[in-house]
């Protein structure tokens, strides 16, 4: 007679648990073992020997009640059956290897307090019942060769206010990502102040956690060179660089600077010239650095918190010049509410209506510097989960969209995968250093 098929929410049962464990020394990672909810849903690849009583999982995989070795690894070792049900099952094998009792009322449910190597009862009662099934040798979560997806929302951290280059980024890397992955839903978080440091800090508190994305530029490397900051670049995982960016001084439409030589003119006279610049350690505020430096100069500095705040002063008179990526204020730009006189580049533009911009080194100031658009993702994340957003950010890089945000924005398509980005970023952190250490 044909069994009744069992819902999924009851794929294990309290009666099937017992002696079906392998490597207990391994553990889920700590953001699952802190939160029930985000592997509640997650199923486990079992036995496909009992199969026809326990269904499919969404990934096609055959479940039932025993030790497993699952298509994907089960993805951080967690595809295993509906968390609660594990756990209360479980509980009572942990109360065995432990030589105690764990009541059922400690599973299934959240800890009230979090202490550093702690673990609630349910979490570990899980990691017997189901995360610590014998898997070919494979580490939870994915050596090499495992597969990974996301298993909810992604969110991008944005560490800048709306409207400049950073968030323009970051809204293009999601429609990026949703275009490479359609299955993927992406939101967008800003979380500006203490430039950039806020939203890397938040990134950081996000660790082994792959869900969550930063659109980084020179601020990820700069800020912990000049300020003390908990953490450093190196503390996230270098995704890839997908271009590189340049700064343009620009002026009010009416500004009596009609090159840059005025700019300094006006500067080595003792005048008060206000620059706008977004932080104290983004590549704004490096360029305006190096253009003092050789020209022994000082501008008045006026710091807001994104490229966008600055465009709105410079057109409402409130500063005088402006250090800003194309993209913050090409349309303004092209609009001729302002106006560029210089590109701190090696060369100029190709394209209108930059192109008739001079360099600095043209007018006589000798700097040349730009910065990488890259994407972090959390660090501490599996090598699994760091070449699948590598993988997918490549695919956004082949793609109409991606050219059309380079165009758009006046970016050039410079490109690293992961371990040349790696590599490129020790040299900046080096030549920051230099710069303003």
């Amino acid at each position: 007679m044909q069994r009744t098929q069992r819902p999924l929410h009851g794929a294990l049962g309290k009666g099937e648990l017992a002696g079906k464990f392998a490597h207990p020394d391994r553990l889920l990672p700590p953001h699952l073992l802190e939160d029930p909810e985000s592997i509640d849903h997650a199923l486990h690849p079992l036995d496909a020997s009992r199969a026809p009583a326990y269904g499919t999982s969404p990934y096609g995989i055959p479940l039932c009640g025993t030790v497993c070795c699952g298509a994907a690894q089960h993805d951080r070792a967690v595809r295993a059956a509906r968390i609660r049900d594990a756990a209360k099952g479980g509980a009572a094998v942990l109360g065995r290897l432990l030589g105690r009792t764990i009541p059922e009322t400690s599973v299934g449910r959240r800890a009230s307090t979090k202490r550093p190597g702690a673990a609630p009862a349910w979490a570990l009662a899980v990691a017997l019942a189901a995360g610590l099934t014998g898997c070919g040798g494979s580490t939870a979560g994915g050596g090499s060769g495992d597969a990974w997806e996301p298993e909810r929302p992604v969110t991008i951290v944005v560490p800048f206010a709306p409207g400049g280059g950073s968030d323009v980024f970051g809204r293009a890397l999601a429609k990026g990502i949703e275009e490479a992955r359609p299955d993927i839903d992406v939101k967008v978080e800003n979380r500006p102040g203490g430039s950039g440091a806020i939203g890397y800090s938040f990134l950081l508190s996000k660790q082994a956690d792959p869900h969550y994305l930063i659109p980084s530029e020179t601020a990820g490397v700069a800020l912990p060179v000049t300020t003390d900051t908990p953490w450093t670049w190196s503390d996230f995982t270098p995704v890839m660089q997908i271009a590189e960016d340049v700064t343009l001084m620009v002026v009010p439409k009416d500004s009596p600077y009609q090159e840059l030589q005025d700019v300094v003119g006006a500067l080595k006279k003792g005048g008060q010239v206000r620059v706008g610049l977004a932080g104290a350690t983004g590549l704004d505020a490096i360029v305006t650095g190096l253009m003092e430096q050789d020209q022994g100069v000082k501008y008045r500095r006026v710091t807001f918190d994104s490229g966008g705040e600055i465009v709105n002063a410079l057109i409402g008179g409130d500063i005088d010049t402006a250090m800003l990526n194309p993209s913050e204020v090409i349309g303004q730009i092209k609009a001729g509410e302002v106006r560029p006189v210089a590109v701190f580049a090696d060369s100029r533009y190709e394209d209108a209506p930059l192109d008739e911009v001079p360099t600095a080194e043209e007018q006589g100031v000798n700097v040349s510097f730009t910065q990488y658009r890259g994407v972090f993702a959390a660090g501490d994340i599996t090598d699994a989960e760091s070449a699948y957003w590598e993988e997918t950010v490549r695919k956004w890089t082949q793609s109409p969209s991606y050219s059309k945000y380079l165009d758009d924005n006046f970016l050039r398509p410079v490109k690293r995968p992961h371990d040349e980005f790696v590599t490129y970023l020790k040299a900046y952190e080096k030549q920051l250093q230099g710069v303003l250490g």
